[in-house]
């Protein structure tokens, strides 16, 4: 896909001649403008992301920054799920802000996600700061356009936050394989921590770093090249935050990964087909076949820019596959990439790239709508257990469901305590998925002690939260149990301490597959020692 560095008879920018004063402060102008713009984009954007509803994996991990504020215990008593830490603590800001001025915490965390595409936008501008003005001008547009509308239904997903952290480094990268110069130091470290914390929010996603440090050995002949200020401070944000896992969330590795690793893909994988048969995959295949065709009608810092993108466009399509759910927001950053390409080309002067031009806006529009109508969704178990909710004045709420979408965002917007340390019951699912297909008489092992632990863990958080209202999953089919009926309330009722907490809970409602069940209103209220204080509007 790349080639060799074009010798020395081809084409190159032209020097930067000495501007007569108009021409300096038209330059200022375009600036300026081009600030103005983006501001009230952002103001437009924001207020639209204001009036929409948070991701449910995004509100329970709002909900969970502020039980951890609480002073819950992550992978103990809260946050009991199988990504690793670093997300909540990138929530964290937002849940701290909500404390401090009584905002909304949903709203209070799209304000911090705006600071940081603010911020990697700020960055991205001063990397650039040696490119040609139409491609800084061009870049930074359509890094608005990934960071701040592209996302949609999926913003403040843990690839939204890789795609904004991570971008100024993209940019740096091809600022370096262009001048072979180094940049100033300060910014460089600041860029590559920043690119650290969000490659590390999943390992998958080191691909990108590894294949763009492998073009810059390829290009510069140079092993030195790749320790540069950036590189060493990403690989000392990875490295400490691996530190910080060992040192604060211990449970995280010696319980969490054992269990996910034997149960969480069980019903979760796709089909390869399905995974890889989507339109981002024949586009990339499209793009990569015309930049090689294509590259040498750019001008050099386009040309840098285009191999950037190309190269992390296939990497994290191949952190996708890699994941095998074929989820939206697992192909956001492939999608993001593909636009800043298109954005790139469009760039372009030579008459030559026309065609590939219009090209590159239809494929922009394309994305950037299929994106903005797949957003147009509601959660419609939010809108069916809401009223439940309302007409008993519930301050507390229980879940036995397989998705996080059947508790949150419902227990967010519904400001009420979520009464279990899990988002939802994947543990069961997956546990009993593998059990059903073990050979009669095989050891059982683990399984036996992620259902014990299981069993244990629902039984504490009722007993300590005692929510008002429960709701029941009670379908034959669920969602990733495959072809198994399952009841929950029948597999915890094996249990006589769970049935005897369940006797203490009437049904008073039936709706389209889900059981509602009410605390007895002779049950006395637990103690205050054993329930947390139901959140106002302010948290």
């Amino acid at each position: 896909m790349l080639v060799e560095p074009r010798s020395i008879s081809e084409p190159r920018e032209p020097p930067a001649a000495p501007l007569a004063a108009g021409e300096s402060a038209h330059g200022r102008f375009g600036d300026r403008g081009l600030v103005f713009l983006l501001a009230a984009l952002m103001l437009f954007a924001l207020a639209s992301e204001l009036g929409d509803v948070l991701n449910h994996d995004v509100a329970w991990y709002v909900h969970s920054a502020m039980a951890f504020l609480d002073g819950g215990r992550l992978y103990e008593d809260v946050f009991f799920e199988v990504n690793p830490p670093l997300m909540l603590y990138l929530t964290v800001p937002g849940a701290a802000l909500a404390r401090l001025t009584g905002l909304f915490s949903a709203h209070a965390f799209v304000l911090t996600v705006f600071a940081i595409i603010t911020f990697a936008l700020w960055l991205s501008w001063r990397v650039l700061s040696g490119a040609p003005g139409r491609c800084r001008h061009l870049g930074i547009v359509f890094a608005f356009v990934v960071l701040a509308v592209l996302p949609a239904g999926d913003f403040g997903q843990r690839e939204h936050f890789l795609v904004c952290l991570a971008l100024p480094y993209l940019f740096l990268v091809a600022r370096c394989l262009h001048d072979r110069e180094p940049c100033p130091g300060l910014l460089t470290v600041l860029v590559g921590a920043s690119a650290g914390i969000g490659f590390a929010i999943k390992p998958h996603y080191l691909l990108v770093p590894a294949a763009l440090e492998l073009v810059m050995l390829w290009r510069t002949r140079c092993l030195s090249r790749m320790l540069r200020p950036e590189t060493l401070s990403l690989a000392a944000v990875v490295c400490l935050y691996i530190a910080a896992i060992l040192v604060f969330t211990p449970a995280y590795l010696t319980r969490v990964v054992p269990y996910a690793l034997e149960v969480y893909e069980a019903g979760r994988r796709n089909d390869f087909a399905l995974v890889l048969v989507q339109p981002e995959a024949l586009l990339l295949v499209a793009v990569s076949l015309g930049h090689w065709r294509l590259r040498r009608a750019l001008m050099p810092w386009q040309t840098c820019l285009a191999d950037v993108f190309v190269v992390s466009a296939i990497a994290l399509f191949g952190a996708y596959l890699w994941q095998m759910k074929g989820w939206t927001y697992h192909l956001y950053p492939t999608t993001a990439m593909l636009i800043l390409l298109a954005g790139t080309v469009i760039g372009a002067s030579s008459v030559i790239l026309r065609p590939a031009q219009i090209f590159a806006f239809a494929v922009t529009l394309v994305l950037v709508t299929r994106t903005l109508v797949a957003a147009d969704h509601r959660y419609v178990w939010m809108d069916r257990l809401m009223p439940y909710i309302q007409a008993h004045g519930a301050e507390a709420i229980h879940v036995f469901g397989p998705t996080v979408s059947m508790g949150f965002p419902l227990a967010l917007y519904a400001e009420v305590e979520w009464a279990s340390r899990f988002p939802s019951l994947w543990l069961v699912a997956g546990a009993e998925q593998r059990r059903r297909a073990m050979a009669p008489g095989a050891e059982l092992g683990i399984l036996d002690r992620i259902e014990r632990f299981t069993t244990d863990a629902v039984i504490a958080d009722l007993a300590a939260r005692q929510p008002e209202l429960v709701f029941v999953d009670a379908r034959p089919r669920k969602p990733f149990f495959g072809d198994i009926e399952f009841d929950y309330i029948e597999h915890f009722s094996a249990d006589p301490r769970f049935a005897e907490l369940w006797g203490r809970y009437e049904q008073i409602g039936k709706d389209d597959g889900f059981e509602v069940y009410r605390l007895r209103p002779e049950v006395p209220e637990p103690t205050t020692a054993s329930r947390r204080p139901p959140r106002s509007r302010t948290s």
